[in-house]
């Protein structure tokens, strides 16, 4: 699966309605999971279905493997199923995101430009589980607000 086909620019209407965000949006697919890394902390989030109705929402999964303990015990571990509304935020432990409806799909991933979400990377694997997505089955990750310079 290629990442950069999941990629587009934020359009405007989006940007004034969520406020301030990353340039890049992510397009969320069925059998697609969604990594995040940021420091020693690691998340999963695999999309499961839009329901519609009085409110669109996206009902999802999420997994989260918090940071060792001296770097000898392994961090605690939580996931969860939650729901978010549209253009609500995706919270758990220290990262948010933003999440957009879109017809006959499950929608858009904003990364709100903030401190927080500074020096986050992500990625996308296949999987139909977060316990079984891990951040070594991919070698391509995108870096959000690098304080580095970028190049080769």
């Amino acid at each position: 699966m290629r990442l950069v086909r999941l990629l587009e620019e934020v359009p405007e209407s989006d940007r004034a309605m969520l406020g301030n965000m990353h340039d890049l949006r992510l397009r969320l697919e069925p059998g697609n999971v969604l990594l995040l890394r940021k420091g020693g902390e690691f998340a999963a989030v695999l999309p499961i279905e839009e329901m519609s109705g009085g409110k669109d929402s996206l009902r999802y999964f999420f997994y989260v493997e918090h940071p060792a303990f001296l770097w000898v015990f392994p961090g605690q571990r939580d996931k969860g199923l939650a729901t978010v509304a549209d253009g609500g935020s995706l919270l758990f432990n220290t990262f948010e995101l933003k999440w957009r409806s879109v017809s006959g799909g499950l929608g858009w991933i904003y990364f709100p430009d903030d401190e927080a979400n500074r020096n986050v990377r992500f990625s996308v694997v296949s999987g139909h589980t977060v316990d079984e997505a891990d951040p070594k089955d991919t070698k391509y990750w995108i870096e959000l607000g690098s304080s580095e310079a970028s190049g080769f």
